[in-house]
């Protein structure tokens, strides 16, 4: 989670626990809920802001909620998988796949324009 604290020059410190690396890329997601299981089609689709070992920043367009939980899938290309290795191939071709559990830890306005919502995810598990 992002929390910055006021210096008294007006500055702020920066307290994430992992660094974050600026990406955009596409993924897919479900929010999860007790009477939707078994998962089925992960039906909403998003835009990767930044990701980091502890979570990532994404865009969507609709509502989402804080402690909300929610199944991701992240493609990664240029990467495969290989049992719990990841290995870079350099070939965009390839395309690693990551699914991981996430919970909303943080939710932007909705922006009337376009309805789309600027959400923060913590990582709580992966899915084999």
């Amino acid at each position: 989670m992002v929390k910055t604290e006021a210096k008294g020059n007006g500055s702020f410190e920066e307290k994430r626990r992992f660094d974050r690396l600026d990406k955009s890329f596409s993924m897919r997601f479900k929010v999860l809920s007790p009477d939707l299981l078994p998962v089925g089609e992960l039906d909403r689709v998003g835009r990767v802001c930044d990701i980091g070992a502890g979570g990532l920043r994404f865009t969507t367009v609709g509502t989402l909620n804080k402690n909300e939980q929610l199944l991701i899938l992240l493609e990664f290309s240029g990467w495969k998988v290989d049992g719990e290795e990841w290995i870079p191939t350099g070939n965009q071709a390839d395309h690693g796949k990551l699914k991981v559990l996430g919970r909303v830890m943080w939710c932007g306005e909705v922006d009337s324009a376009d309805h789309e919502q600027e959400v923060g995810i913590c990582f709580v598990g992966r899915i084999f």
